[in-house]
């Protein structure tokens, strides 16, 4: 049996409230905030649910509705490990910070 679209905004809703939590700030961030575009959460919705009913918008518009929020940071040069010359430059990024959520035991 086939669900109809606006019932997969839900799934969507219920996937993203389920396994991640909003990160208010840059400062709330720590080792467990996991940087996510648009279509790398999309990916990852598509590969529990039909991919052929979600769509990017969908999922942006469920991520305002959450509350989760989109931020810029600092990705460090890369250096050659032996000679330390720079392979490529610093540069500035912008993704949805999430942490996720951990299962209790």
């Amino acid at each position: 049996m086939s669900v109809p679209k606006t019932e997969w905004d839900q799934e969507i809703k219920y996937f993203l409230e389920t396994y991640f939590e909003v990160v208010e700030s840059p400062i709330d961030a720590d080792e467990e905030t996991e940087k996510h575009s648009i279509s790398s959460i999309t990916g990852k919705i598509k590969k529990v649910l039909p991919g052929q009913y979600i769509y990017e918008d969908d999922v942006y518009e469920i991520l305002l509705d959450l509350g989760f929020k989109m931020f810029a940071y600092d990705i460090p040069a890369l250096l050659d490990k032996e000679t330390q010359e720079e392979i490529s430059p610093a540069y500035t990024d912008y993704a949805y910070f999430m942490k996720r959520k951990t299962a209790a035991i």
